[in-house]
């Protein structure tokens, strides 16, 4: 290596290491600063409050009081912005949440709800939201909710009063049953059917899911009860649903339309091409 590379490489090496020690430097300044920071105003931002009504910015503040009482210009050195984030995302209704501070003092902490898309209360005492990526969430909520009710009664894979991962409650569960577990897979396969079009969506108010007598397993039957019309919808077993939902939809505009939708008491679609109706 020749004399002028020797220097070249010296004087890099020598820039390098004043360029690390600038950071080190900015670093500890920047922490002390942190340290001597006190707090002056705390801003929650709750997104997609106005399509999810379930966490709120009262409900978020009452999260950061149990967590720790703030105070007026206290040193932001006692917030541990980890800790407190962990601490709200342990929270069922919550999906992600964010947590920081800048230098102005302010904190800041940002929430992103998960979406319920059904509510089961059930006479064996399940009561809970099931959200959309399948989590199960307390039914005492930030606000009324509105998606379709699942009632009636029939077993879970879980036990009552879990609230997390459906499938965390499910490994918890000694009462395990694969039967039960796979039929409440193909109830949330038929909730998303129905909140995937915007009719039914909006048609379907409740689902009444029955279970047979204790003893040998069999599939649990469903009624429909819808919002318009005082009909009951009797849709059966959850085989073949897409099916069963466009042949109602075909009476709905073939009949009711011109008979009135008062004019039933049941529309049964039980049985395979054919529509069995009771007037009133």
């Amino acid at each position: 290596m020749q004399i002028g590379e020797k220097i070249k490489f010296l004087l890099s090496v020598v820039a390098w290491c004043a360029i690390a020690a600038y950071l080190v430097m900015a670093v500890r300044m920047c922490r002390a600063q942190e340290e001597s920071l006190r707090l002056t105003s705390t801003r929650i931002v709750v997104s997609d409050r106005s399509s999810i009504p379930i966490v709120d910015r009262q409900t978020v503040l009452d999260w950061l009081w149990e967590y720790t009482p703030l105070r007026d210009s206290m040193p932001l050195g006692e917030l541990d912005t980890e800790k407190l984030r962990e601490y709200i995302e342990a929270r069922p209704m919550v999906k992600r949440a964010a947590v920081y501070t800048d230098l102005n003092g302010r904190l800041t902490v940002e929430v992103w709800p998960r979406r319920p898309v059904a509510r089961f209360c059930l006479r064996n005492g399940y009561d809970f939201y099931l959200s959309e990526d399948n989590t199960i969430m307390p039914a005492s909520l930030g606000g009324a909710v509105d998606v379709p009710l699942v009632t009636g009664s029939f077993p879970l894979p879980f036990e009552r009063g879990y609230y997390g991962p459906m499938e965390g409650g499910v490994e918890e569960n000694s009462n395990f049953s694969g039967q039960n577990y796979l039929y409440f897979s193909k109830l949330i396969n038929f909730v998303r059917l129905v909140g995937g079009s915007t009719f039914w969506d909006s048609q379907i108010v409740q689902i009444n899911v029955e279970a047979g007598p204790a003893g040998r397993w069999k599939e649990p039957e469903i009624e429909l009860i819808p919002r318009v019309g005082r009909h009951v919808i009797r849709l059966g077993n959850l085989d073949d649903t897409q099916e069963k939902l466009d042949k109602l939809m075909l009476f709905y505009n073939r009949a009711l339309d011109y008979e009135g939708w008062e004019e039933y008491r049941t529309i049964d679609l039980r049985y395979k091409d054919q529509i069995v109706c009771r007037r009133r």
